[in-house]
């Protein structure tokens, strides 16, 4: 075949093949070739960004915004949704464990405790998905989310029969909603 190399041939096109490639005419000048070919091989273009090279301040907001956008990403590593959880709801559970040490396992006392462990749990994560704790992309705002459902479950659940109070939970939902708008306003989303 002609585009396998042999000792015959050279790094030369066939016959034929030259012919044609002489016969078309390019209808793009080198310049538009050059800025197609680089923006195929590596997504951006030539010249474009010949003037941020060197700019100073770009190339310093350009190096902030990769530091920062590395800090999001290390932050939502350590801090995804099941740890905030886990965060929040981490008094109730350390006092679930003191109650099963210093009674039989599982005894009738530690079980409301373990109920409401579970229901923090449950509440924290419709809390954070209301928010779209996922999708925020400062850590100021993952920081807030955090506090502002922390801070509102503990000041409506208190006991364990607490979270079965509909009268709780209904107080507890409209607070909840008046604290996503007071932070859609705060950070402008």
């Amino acid at each position: 075949m002609w585009f396998r190399k042999s000792e015959t041939t050279d790094d030369k096109l066939p016959e034929e093949l030259q012919k044609y490639v002489d016969s078309k005419e390019s209808t793009i000048s080198d310049r538009q070739l050059k800025r197609l070919l680089a923006k195929q091989t590596d997504g951006r273009e030539i010249g474009d960004d010949s003037k941020h090279r060197t700019d100073p301040n770009s190339y310093r907001l350009q190096q902030q915004s990769s530091k920062e956008a590395y800090r999001l990403e290390m932050y939502k590593r350590e801090y995804p949704v099941s740890e905030a959880i886990s965060i929040n709801c981490a008094e109730l559970f350390s006092k679930f464990l003191q109650c099963d040490r210093a009674r039989n396992v599982w005894s009738s006392e530690c079980v409301p405790l373990w109920k409401m462990v579970r229901e923090c749990q449950r509440i924290q994560k419709e809390a954070f998905v209301t928010f779209d704790y996922e999708y925020m992309n400062k850590i100021e705002e993952m920081d807030a989310i955090r506090q502002t459902c922390d801070r509102l479950f503990t000041k409506h659940f208190k006991t364990p029969e607490d979270t079965d109070s509909h009268e709780k939970i209904l107080q507890y939902s409209l607070d909840l909603k008046h604290e996503r708008e007071r932070f859609y306003e705060r950070f402008g989303k």
